[in-house]
């Protein structure tokens, strides 16, 4: 009784077996006979490859990368596809149309013409002929296809867009094949803005924007065949793309002027810390990255250049004092004839200054009447004010590269250092963090963090990027009290050159000598000099701040620095609509 149970249950088995066996070849068969597909038209090997391919590999899909885009909807960066050429040597090999197809492909594309020649002799299946090629080299290298004779007999000697997607089946047949699917990034406004946006290169590598926000950017891959790839979502900047057209010119034309290194400047919204520009010059074109020569000019220097801003950070000395109630607006300083020794160390003016008004010290830049400010407040409140202002801040931007604040604690002070450091020597910044710590001012003594994105969006969703405030720094009335005295150095003092009619500007300049690293000791032939203004001065609308670094040309900021400045100002006077 079990015996029979058992043979029984073999031949339901061995059913089962025979009848998975008999489906496959059913399967094969319909495909390899009657199936009207590209399988059916390869040989077996490949047909192995391919079933192979389609049960093991695990088939990654790709989604679109996001754009990027300025805050009025410039569109700064984008995706397209272009064309990827490769041959399968095998049947190239095998055609008899080879001559030909090796005379068109070696006229038409810069390749090395023995390699390959040796990969078609060992009938490799994938040989790349050209990547990223654009849609009229295309055209080309399919007209002399056609009229080298390498076509099926119904195609003439030239074919309308109906007959290229039927060609193009043709010359795959054939072992030629022309697939638009290769990704290229794109940026459609070139050079403006191209240190923010920076760049992506082929193996996915980039800086600015590009790198910060890359897995946003990319979105997400799929390995399902049902399931679809989640494309990027899109990035907004809070640059504005005219004010940032308007930056770039002044800068390129203060470099061509005066000749330094480089030149930066950034623009703020001293409300809500929103970047509206953010330019450098040496610059870029992020299409032609490659191209480059000199790697410095990828960089964006406004945020990545540290350097001892000089008088631009007496205003951190003045606010703290200001706000101790350590001064008056109508206080006199003696200045002593320009020079004071502090612990050891002499401080001098440009000037033989004696006795100044305060708002003297700062139109003069009395480098003895800031020194002596400095001392009322000491080194603990020095030190402090200028945490609060941003100071030692080591990230103040979603941007990669940016340098770290250098800006060592009063413990470690030397007893003369408090001299310097009240007139913006021994500590270093970029000019972002200096242009915001003029915002703090701007804003009525409030310390707003810093944005470049204006919003994000995925999937028809908009997420806004809200202004947020980092901290109280400055009572109002103290700010008012700065703005004051800032005004003064722009009607009366340094920064003279800066004036509008109908206008009133705040701002401050400074002119720094530069510190040699390497040989550690300052280069008094060699300085930066930094402009930080804004306007209007009792309702401000823009914060802007240059860096010269290195001019040839002789004298102080107020020479180089504060007329980009000024350019600026006049375009965004008009543009802005400015009262």
């Amino acid at each position: 009784m079990r015996s029979k149970q058992k043979f029984k249950y073999g031949l339901i088995i061995y059913g089962l077996i025979i009848s998975f066996y008999l489906i496959i070849i059913f399967r094969l068969i319909h495909i390899q006979v009657f199936g009207d597909t590209e399988i059916s038209k390869v040989d077996g090997k490949i047909y192995k490859q391919v079933i192979e391919n389609e049960l093991n590999t695990n088939r990654i899909f790709k989604p679109i990368r996001g754009n990027i885009y300025t805050r009025n909807n410039k569109l700064l960066a984008t995706t397209v596809y272009r064309y990827k050429i490769f041959i399968d040597g095998s049947k190239i090999k095998n055609s008899d149309d080879k001559h030909e197809i090796m005379n068109v492909l070696f006229n038409n594309f810069k390749i090395d013409q023995q390699k390959i020649r040796n990969k078609i002799k060992r009938e490799d299946k994938y040989i790349i002929i050209g990547r990223r090629v654009r849609d009229k080299k295309i055209k080309d290298f399919l007209k002399n296809l056609i009229a080298n004779g390498v076509k099926p007999s119904f195609i003439k000697n030239e074919i309308d867009e109906s007959e290229l997607i039927i060609f193009q089946k043709y010359l795959k047949k054939i072992g030629i094949h022309c697939n638009k699917n290769d990704p290229v990034r794109v940026y459609p406004m070139g050079k403006l803005g191209s240190h923010v946006v920076g760049y992506l290169n082929y193996a996915g590598q980039g800086i600015g924007i590009e790198a910060e926000f890359d897995e946003f950017l990319e979105g997400e891959k799929s390995s399902d065949l049902n399931d679809l790839p989640l494309d990027g979502g899109d990035i907004y900047l809070t640059i504005d793309s005219n004010i940032q057209y308007f930056v770039e010119k002044a800068i390129k034309k203060g470099y061509k002027n005066y000749q330094p290194n480089a030149v930066s400047a950034v623009v703020l919204n001293p409300k809500t810390g929103d970047i509206l520009s953010m330019a450098n010059y040496p610059t870029y074109d992020p299409n032609y990255f490659y191209r480059v020569k000199d790697s410095s000019s990828l960089i964006n220097k406004a945020i990545a250049h540290s350097f001892e801003p000089g008088s631009t950070f007496k205003l951190v000395t003045l606010s703290g004092a200001f706000e101790e109630k350590l001064i008056s607006k109508n206080m006199q300083i003696d200045c002593n004839n320009g020079v004071i020794k502090y612990e050891g160390e002499t401080i001098r003016d440009t000037l033989n200054n004696k006795i100044l008004s305060l708002s003297e010290v700062f139109e003069k830049s009395s480098n003895v009447g800031a020194v002596k400010i400095a001392d009322m407040m000491g080194k603990e409140d020095l030190y402090y004010y200028t945490k609060l202002f941003g100071f030692t801040e080591n990230k103040t931007v979603a941007l990669s590269n940016e340098s770290k604040a250098y800006v060592r604690s009063p413990d470690k002070w030397a007893p003369s250092e408090l001299a310097n450091f009240s007139i913006g020597y021994g500590l270093a910044t970029n000019l972002l963090r200096l242009t915001n710590s003029y915002a703090v001012v701007a804003n009525s003594g409030k310390l707003m963090e810093t944005h470049i994105i204006s919003k994000i969006k995925r999937n028809n969703k908009v997420s806004e990027i809200s202004p947020l405030e980092i901290r109280r720094v400055l009572d109002k009335e103290t700010a008012k009290k700065v703005t004051d005295i800032l005004v003064n150095v722009v009607d009366n003092g340094s920064a003279y050159r800066t004036r509008m009619k109908n206008l009133k500007i705040a701002g401050k300049t400074g002119t720094a000598i530069v510190f040699n690293r390497k040989e550690q000791k300052y280069k008094k032939d060699e300085y930066i000099g930094t402009f930080v203004g804004y306007f209007p001065a009792y309702n401000p609308k823009y914060v802007i701040g240059i860096m010269v670094n290195k001019p040839k040309t002789k004298g102080y900021a107020s020479k180089f620095a504060v007329p980009i400045f000024k350019e600026i100002a006049d375009d965004l006077v008009v543009y802005g609509g400015v009262e």
